[in-house]
């Protein structure tokens, strides 16, 4: 099973989702405004950047929107064409991209592709909250530091989706996790005001986290 098998359980079948694998021979395929964005890159960053792009055209396309470049904004962020929402992210081999119509309802969206691996231990009290470490602690030993992975792309694609609306940076405890492992869905829950978004707003997302890429996404309604 690929991730590309995969996309259509994480998003809404408003959204098109398209994973492609990593290749060097996307590069040639990028537009001029969005070869701006790899000036001077590394090589692997170049490869990356186009798969993403790939992906991004692809699924506009089976939206049915016009061909159109999706330029890198001032803060590093995609800047997607008038009308359409959406996210990309890779992760080892892998590029995905998902776009959807803002007139079908979707106000913003985010995506992150993370490797199917238990979160390092000396990672986990930077990017979970106290209740959070609560909740693996119910779970079994042997899935405490995997789950903690899935918190942490759960958190990453929660943030790309409130970035796209707010503008603003968060860290790891700007939001509180919680895992719903049999419907491999999830909520996050802000702990403070975030732009519009007061304190207490939740953002529902879902997940699919088998082997070798975990994939989760959260998609926002208008």
């Amino acid at each position: 099973m690929t991730i590309q098998d995969v996309l259509p359980s994480v998003f809404d079948r408003r959204a098109a989702a398209v994973a492609v694998p990593i290749t060097a021979d996307l590069v040639s395929l990028l537009r001029v405004e969005e070869r701006e964005g790899i000036r001077g890159a590394v090589p692997k960053r170049q490869h990356e950047f186009a798969a993403g792009r790939r992906c991004a055209h692809l699924a506009m396309a089976q939206l049915g929107c016009p061909a159109a470049p999706v330029a890198v904004g001032d803060d590093r962020a995609p800047i997607w064409p008038e009308g359409l929402v959406g996210s990309i992210s890779h992760c080892e081999a892998w590029a995905a991209a998902v776009v959807a119509r803002k007139a079908d309802g979707i106000r913003s969206i985010g995506l992150d592709l993370e490797p199917a691996l238990p979160l390092p231990q000396d990672l986990v009290q930077t990017i979970l909250r106290p209740e959070e470490c609560l909740a693996l602690g119910l779970l079994p030993v042997e899935t405490q530091l995997q789950c903690a992975r899935l918190i942490f792309s759960a958190k990453e694609a929660f943030f790309k989706c409130q970035y796209a609306l707010t503008g603003a940076f968060i860290d790891f405890q700007a939001a509180a996790i919680s895992l719903d492992l049999a419907r491999r869905s999830f909520r996050a829950v802000l702990t403070g005001a975030v732009g519009a978004f007061p304190a207490g707003h939740s953002f529902d997302g879902r997940f699919h986290c088998d082997a070798p890429i975990m994939v989760t996404g959260v998609t926002l309604e208008a």
